[in-house]
């Protein structure tokens, strides 16, 4: 495995055991003797604020099954708890199994991602937040599927990790599902791909492995946005040339309060209304030629996350606020890659009636005064 030794310029440290990654700077730097090793062939990134409580179990359930060919690089991103101090434990305690990294100042879960993805050497990339677990046995069922069928991306199911578990867990079970379509089958990335994706509902990052080449140097997260995964998905999917959906939950996702999906805000939903923005645009320059299927869930998924975001808007704020809802609406309008009587048409043809009915009365609801 790369020891790494930092990213950009590595300065003096309470803790000389990270190295300190400066806000410009995301290029990485190791030593002579690191460089002549072995190319990884899986880095596991792991950014770090604030979660004490739960890094050394996110830690262990990796460390513990990872191995000689997997770089794990963990990054403070200048947490205020005693998240660095659980991480110098780690460290000590699986000496020479991860790399650590450090932000002199927060910035947020992009930018830590984008400093771990520069300092990454691995062949494939795969982000891990820090208060979930790894299923025991993901590594290798990975590490197969990659040295038989070698596809761009690899998508996994998670389980939910709620303690206590409520009541519809109970019912439906805890799994839950990242892709809509064929699984354990190496597939030519075509439509379909973004069909099954948006279908599914499931499009944050640590359910995909995704090849290192894909990111480039220009593929980034954005700074300073929530949803960001939601923003930089599309453009990953779109250079995709082959993909292989496992259909096994390898993560542990954990709900808690206090994590960015728990709780809304209004510049949560300002940022989830244009995280889709330019999506459409990005779509009519892409090589690859959408059918119906992957527009209709596609704009779906928009009309979802409208809806969510007007219902909560019209709970906290009153109704007459129309300029605000408004926005939102139009967010939503630009968003969609089908125009707004298509949509309807394809609602009706699935027998969507009410799903229409709901997100059509949003819209009126939403739309300026005097139309």
């Amino acid at each position: 495995m790369s020891n790494l030794l930092g990213v950009g310029e590595a300065t003096a440290h309470p803790q000389p055991w990270v190295a300190v990654v400066h806000a410009d700077d995301t290029t990485s730097s190791a030593d002579a003797g690191d460089a002549a090793q072995e190319r990884p062939w899986l880095s596991i990134l792991i950014p770090v604020y604030n979660v004490e409580a739960y890094l050394q179990e996110c830690v262990d359930s990796i460390v513990g099954q990872a191995d000689t060919g997997v770089e794990i690089i963990l990054l403070d991103d200048a947490s205020t708890d005693r998240s660095g101090e659980v991480m110098s434990t780690l460290y000590h305690r699986w000496r020479g199994r991860f790399s650590c990294l450090r932000h002199l100042s927060n910035k947020g879960l992009s930018g830590a991602r984008n400093s771990l993805l520069g300092a990454a050497t691995g062949e494939f990339v795969w982000f891990v937040d820090s208060d979930d677990k790894m299923v025991d046995g993901a590594i290798a069922q990975l590490r197969e599927i990659i040295d038989r069928e070698n596809p761009d991306l690899v998508m996994c199911d998670f389980s939910v990790l709620r303690i206590p578990p409520r009541r519809k867990d109970q019912i439906r079970g805890q799994r839950r599902c990242t892709f809509a379509g064929k699984t354990q089958k190496k597939v030519a990335a075509d439509s379909q791909l973004l069909a099954g994706l948006y279908r599914a509902g499931r499009l944050h990052i640590w359910s995909k492995i995704s090849r290192r080449s894909l990111w480039g140097e220009e593929l980034r997260f954005p700074e300073g946005k929530f949803y960001e995964d939601i923003v930089v998905l599309p453009s990953l999917l779109m250079k995709v040339q082959s993909y292989y959906y496992a259909g096994q939950a390898w993560m542990e996702y954990r709900e808690r309060e206090g994590s960015i999906l728990s709780s809304l805000s209004a510049r949560k939903l300002k940022d989830l209304s244009e995280a889709m923005l330019d999506f459409p645009e990005k779509l009519q320059k892409s090589s690859i030629a959408y059918n119906e299927e992957a527009l209709f869930y596609i704009s779906h998924y928009c009309a979802r996350n409208f809806i969510a975001t007007l219902n909560h808007l019209l709970q906290e704020a009153p109704p007459s606020e129309q300029k605000q809802l408004y926005l939102f609406r139009e967010n939503f309008l630009r968003s969609s890659p089908l125009p707004l009587g298509a949509l309807r048409s394809s609602y009706l043809k699935r027998g969507w009636f009410w799903r229409w009915a709901r997100l059509s009365r949003l819209l009126r609801l939403s739309a300026p005064q005097g139309t």
